[in-house]
């Protein structure tokens, strides 16, 4: 009977514990809309492919010429955005952090690592939306 009972309590912390971890998966913030879109230091860069191109950002992919990252969670500390994930290039896949801040006057602050400051100059400025883009 004593094994069937710590079988059974055994069990009931294993069904608490995965609850909880779905509870926390589910939980997890997205990063908000008014962070999506097409940023660039460059506003001439607006618009152009290849090299050239912008960096894109959609909640899960942040995309640039030739690399990227694939973030798999975001979390929030004040104003600053912080993705885990991968870094994505020619070469593969590397785990990867970026952290992401919106300016008063509307620019972005990006950065690749969980401790690398944020630039001092100006912030990277959103590209205007094609027209029929999301359609």
């Amino acid at each position: 009977m004593n094994r069937f009972l710590e079988g059974a309590a055994v069990a009931a912390i294993a069904i608490l514990v995965a609850a909880s971890s779905t509870a926390s998966a589910s939980a997890a913030e997205r990063l908000p809309r008014t962070f999506h879109g097409s940023w660039t230091a460059d506003p001439a860069v607006c618009g152009q492919t290849g090299e050239l191109s912008p960096m894109h950002v959609d909640g899960r992919t942040i995309g640039g010429y030739e690399h990227g990252w694939t973030i798999r969670t975001w979390s929030r500390r004040g104003d600053v955005w912080t993705g885990r994930g991968t870094a994505d290039d020619d070469q593969g896949s590397t785990p990867a952090t970026v952290r992401l801040r919106l300016r008063a006057d509307g620019t972005l602050d990006f950065a690749t690592s969980a401790r690398e400051p944020f630039a001092d100059g100006p912030g990277l400025i959103r590209c205007p939306s094609r027209p029929g883009a999301g359609r």
